[in-house]
């Protein structure tokens, strides 16, 4: 941290304080653009501070790139701690494979400490950024157009003429971009207010009250009391247990509860749903769900098809009602009907206009499927998920949260992907289901991720 030299300036700033660290973030948008699918569009009418037009970065992530990306992490750290960096930590936060799409400002050359100063706003694509001192390294990027600026330390010293083919949108395939870009990855290092390790958690843990069905049963009230004592924030229903709506609002309110969610079953959705759906509306749910399909109402691609647009029916009522309708899988949508996955079928012939997908995590994993697959090839799609872990295959038998092999850090991770909103814990059958709900819960609140 003492030698001049190269890399001076960074060294200097690398011992002004900082409160949870520095952050160091690596972003290969040369190396990771290996296929031929990916692409590079100008945005038409998106441009940033200086006048000049954001980039989407349509990017696949397949297993090479993210073994590139390890790489690269793990060599930026040694780098770190050869410079006299101390607690130097690497934090994996890489998309899983699937096609993503990236949004950011058209590159700058030089450092803009004096136009950005401390604790600045930049607005960005996708929201704003705050940003103390930044520093950018960028390769050149060459347009189809004449570029008539140059800008470094003061900002642009001109602007950027417009062709007709920028106004239009301008998208390079890989060659071109590579080509352009000179396979220079991006680098930026943010002194950040945050940790060094960024982490996420679980603001509102969630229940679905099958799980101490026996203790609704003999005492609404007193269940509900207790799961809210445990710290629970929401809960699921799935039956009333004769209580009128009013009651169970009332019931809800007192405890501090909210209830995004009933399941149903699927004849209710064809006879007498509006009604349904107004008592759901007394009670605060968001959501009506079908937990279960009978075999005849899966056991051929037609029938899933006939499944599928009552489904696309539910949900254009539940609209009326500005609510949303969803279905909650369990292991055997899975299974192939007609050499198709029952439950791709669903996704497939249902409206995201109308029909939402509450993920069970356990049931999805005990049947072989991997739930980051699903939500990079359907993201946005599943706003409601269900979280029991899994013990060790074949058996994958049934555990508390915390207890078995699912990976819920790397699941979670990706929760604006798949678009979670709702982590609702379930056991099917707990030994003991109120010291089960408490195990779960208290893994969850301690979770980062």
């Amino acid at each position: 941290m003492t030698t001049e030299g190269f890399g001076a300036d960074f060294k200097r700033a690398l011992k002004v304080p900082q409160y949870g660290g520095w952050r160091m973030s690596l972003g290969g948008f040369g190396e990771c653009l290996p296929n031929p699918e990916n692409r590079v569009t100008i945005d038409p009418q998106v441009v940033d501070k200086w006048g000049i037009p954001v980039l989407r970065i349509d990017m696949q992530w397949r297993d090479n790139e993210r073994a590139i990306m390890k790489d690269a992490q793990v060599a930026a750290a040694e780098m770190l701690e050869a410079a006299g960096c101390t607690n130097v930590k690497t934090y994996d936060n890489m998309t899983p494979p699937g096609l993503t799409i990236h949004e950011m400002g058209t590159a700058r050359m030089g450092k803009d400490i004096e136009e950005l100063g401390a604790q600045q706003v930049e607005p960005g694509v996708g929201g704003e950024e705050r940003l103390r001192h930044r520093w950018c390294v960028h390769g050149l990027v060459r347009l189809p157009e004449s570029l008539d600026h140059v800008h470094g330390a003061d900002g642009p010293r001109g602007r950027l003429r417009r062709s007709r083919a920028a106004a239009q949108g301008v998208v390079m395939d890989r060659r071109t971009f590579v080509g352009a870009l000179g396979a220079a990855g991006v680098a930026s290092l943010l002194p950040s207010r945050e940790p060094l390790m960024a982490a996420e958690k679980i603001d509102k843990i969630g229940l679905q009250l099958y799980t101490v069905r026996g203790e609704m049963k003999a005492s609404v009230e007193r269940t509900l009391k207790a799961v809210a004592d445990i710290g629970y924030k929401e809960v699921e229903f799935h039956d009333y247990f004769g209580r009128p709506p009013r009651a169970i609002r009332q019931l809800l309110d007192r405890n501090g509860l909210k209830s995004p969610a009933c399941h149903v079953s699927l004849d209710s959705i064809k006879t007498g749903f509006h009604r349904t759906l107004a008592d759901a509306v007394e009670i605060g749910h968001k959501w009506l769900i079908v937990a279960y399909l009978g075999t005849n109402d899966r056991n051929s691609v037609d029938a899933i098809k006939r499944t599928a647009e009552a489904f696309n029916k539910a949900g254009r009522d539940a609209k009326e009602y500005k609510m949303r309708f969803a279905y909650h899988n369990h292991d055997f949508e899975f299974q192939e009907v007609e050499g198709k996955r029952i439950y791709d079928i669903l996704l497939a012939e249902c409206d995201p206009k109308y029909v939402d997908f509450e993920m069970d995590l356990y049931w999805a994993t005990k049947a072989g499927a991997s739930p980051l697959d699903y939500f990079a090839k359907h993201p946005g799609r599943f706003p409601l998920v269900h979280v029991k872990d899994a013990g060790p295959p074949p058996e994958r038998k049934m555990l508390e949260v915390g207890k078995g092999t699912i990976d819920w850090k790397a699941i979670f991770a990706q929760q604006k992907l798949g678009g979670i909103k709702h982590f609702l814990v379930e056991h099917d059958n707990p030994a003991d289901p109120m010291q089960s709900i408490a195990t779960s819960f208290r893994y969850l609140k301690e979770l980062r991720f």
